[in-house]
């Protein structure tokens, strides 16, 4: 990770009416993101373990950490991609008040060819090196 691609992004969520979405469920090509947590969080993210969509809490002075696609794959799934959604919803928004996000995307430098980590490969490697241009960069137009 000598140099690493970085991204921050200004997001504004405008109110959503109930069965819609801010932004629609998917999950960050990163490494990993790191979000701020406010008093009207609109994340949503799939709980692995119990299998449901959960609502993240805001907790003072914190930061959510959503693991990304390049993550998961090298650690062999070890750590999976965080999918998730945002909502910015009447009730808790107010009519007409947008919800503001600072989402901060770290990735691995463009052309190092990452393969699985080798602690991660008792079962062997699901996955081939790759940098991230040529894997997640692509979808992400890089």
């Amino acid at each position: 990770f000598e140099s690493p691609l970085l991204r921050m992004r200004l997001s504004c969520y405008p109110h959503t009416p109930p069965g819609e979405f801010g932004i629609n469920p998917h999950v960050d090509t990163s490494f990993f993101t790191l979000l701020a947590t406010t008093d009207a969080t609109g994340l949503v993210v799939f709980g692995h373990e119990r299998r449901e969509w959960l609502r993240a809490r805001h907790i003072a002075g914190s930061m959510i950490i959503n693991t990304g696609e390049t993550l998961s794959r090298i650690s062999n799934d070890t750590w999976p991609a965080t999918r998730h959604y945002a909502l910015n919803p009447a009730s808790e928004g107010g009519l007409g008040r947008c919800r503001y996000s600072i989402p901060f995307f770290f990735n691995p430098s463009a052309w190092a060819r990452m393969g699985v980590v080798p602690s991660c490969c008792d079962g062997g490697a699901k996955y081939v090196p790759i940098s991230y241009l040529e894997g997640q960069g692509v979808a992400q137009g890089e």
